[in-house]
């Protein structure tokens, strides 16, 4: 199945808004559906989700950190 223009701004939108995705898989139905639109969309959801992984990667250090300093662990 091919997305339509008004599919990818969707996903696009909804992958931008709601950063609870950790990965999206993302293959063409077969080798004649890879068109150049298709693989700028796959670059840009990629880009999206490293980003969203960045930010998670980002939280769960600071949280670690946070528990580093807390007393129960420091005297543990």
């Amino acid at each position: 199945m091919r997305w339509c223009d008004d599919g990818k701004e969707t996903f696009v939108k909804l992958v931008k808004n709601f950063t609870n995705l950790k990965k999206v898989k993302f293959e063409p139905a077969d080798k004649k559906d890879c068109t150049e639109g298709h693989k700028l969309f796959k670059k840009e959801i990629e880009f999206f989700i490293n980003k969203i992984k960045k930010c998670h990667k980002a939280e769960e250090d600071y949280e670690s950190r946070i528990e580093s300093c807390s007393n129960d662990h420091m005297f543990e």
